[in-house]
């Protein structure tokens, strides 16, 4: 009976360490399954985010430009700036800014130079042009309207600037005109956009006549609408500078550089202060390329730091009602982080050479060093490489349904 009774218990007690070892390995996979659900959560949380980001919902571009909720989102968000109603975008949606011609980089495979350097090799702290060479900014902003000429706006008034930079007595605020550019340049969109860097192209070649000789109108204007008594003024050369130090000499010592910026929400409804995105800023793409982020093209007007934080001066074309007068401080900044890339980018900045440059002696010519964009960092643009474009798109692929 004895020995019944101690072999009854030894199986209990072997059971029992059964049921035990069960439990643990119950526990320590039931460990494992939350810790890997959080992870797994985590990530799926930050991509969704990311794609957020970077694809925003379909529902976002039926939203108003000028949404109330989106206002006083950043207003209660941003700590460095505000937002407002912009009267460019009234009655606009946001899709109705994305459905805008496409402007970007349209010919990766060009020759370019960098900018040579000529001229005062230090720049101060804080720099406006418009206080260096103040006979040669108009006190007017364009307002590009419906019709995507940001990269021919910002182009042609920077020569025009420079034009009178070089010659202030006979070019004294000197506007030249965009839609010379915009209705007469075949390599170019027109007012369905165009190349950042093929519309210097048409002004070497080509040249353009005075604003009063045609003016801006947008849509609709043919070629032959300008005056034929005026002969177009032309560039002598066209660069790239690289990177804060060379694009601050070129500004302080020749005039405006034009630069792609970053189309996002919050810029639309932006109003003062120094522009820098929320977390939660939406970036327009193409709506037949939707990895391929929306810019438009601004010129650099200056620089400075407010409150610790740098900035780019910038010149809009979406009126004077826009911003601080058209104009924008946009924060430069510089991070690897891709949730706060930032608006604009120097990596690449396009300057023209006025055929009136005085200076532009053959041996300062020779300076120009050559420029391999694709193996000088055209590839690592902070705009996801989107502000590149082979000029191939499939006119079959559908748009994105709203």
């Amino acid at each position: 009976m004895a020995d019944d009774k101690a072999d009854m218990l030894a199986r209990a007690r072997a059971a029992q360490a059964t049921r035990a070892t069960k439990t643990k390995k119950v526990k320590a996979s039931t460990t494992d399954t939350v810790k890997k659900a959080g992870i797994i959560c985590g990530v799926a949380l930050i991509a969704g985010t990311a794609l957020l980001y970077v694809s925003p919902p379909k529902s976002f571009y039926d939203s108003e430009v000028n949404q109330m909720s989106l206002i006083d989102q950043v207003n209660q968000n941003a700590k460095i700036w505000r937002a407002a109603s912009q009267p460019a975008f009234e009655g606009w949606t946001v899709g109705d800014v994305r459905d805008l011609g496409t402007v970007s980089w349209k010919s990766p495979d060009a020759q370019w130079h960098l900018c040579p350097g000529m001229g005062d090799p230090e720049y101060p702290e804080k720099f406006d042009v418009r206080e260096k060479w103040p006979d040669c900014f108009p006190d007017t902003v364009y307002n590009q309207g419906n019709c995507s000429a940001s990269y021919s706006i910002a182009a042609v008034s920077s020569v025009a600037n420079r034009f009178c930079i070089n010659d202030p007595v006979n070019y004294k605020n000197l506007a030249l005109s965009p839609q010379n550019s915009v209705s007469c340049d075949s390599v170019n969109d027109g007012c369905n956009g165009g190349g950042m860097d093929t519309v210097w192209s048409f002004l070497e070649q080509d040249g353009v006549v005075s604003e009063m000789c045609m003016p801006y109108k947008g849509w609709d204007v043919d070629c032959e609408n300008k005056c034929a008594e005026e002969e177009p003024l032309k560039l002598s050369g066209k660069c790239i500078a690289q990177g804060e130090e060379a694009v601050k000499k070129e500004v302080f010592n020749n005039g405006p550089v034009t630069v792609p910026i970053k189309i996002t929400d919050e810029l639309l409804v932006y109003k003062s202060g120094i522009f820098q995105p929320t977390r939660t800023a939406l970036a327009l793409t193409e709506p037949k390329r939707k990895q391929m982020k929306k810019v438009g093209v601004v010129k650099i007007m200056g620089w400075g730091t407010e409150d610790d934080t740098k900035y780019w001066l910038i010149e809009n074309s979406w009126g004077k009602d826009w911003g601080e007068n058209g104009f924008a401080r946009i924060a430069a900044v510089e991070s690897e982080d891709q949730m706060d890339q930032p608006t604009l980018t120097v990596d690449f900045t396009f300057a023209g050479y006025p055929s009136n440059l005085r200076d532009m002696r053959q041996e300062q010519q020779d300076e120009f060093d050559d420029i391999n964009l694709e193996d000088d960092g055209l590839d690592d643009l902070n705009f996801d490489d989107d502000v590149m474009d082979d000029d191939v798109v499939d006119d079959d692929v559908p748009e994105e349904e709203m």
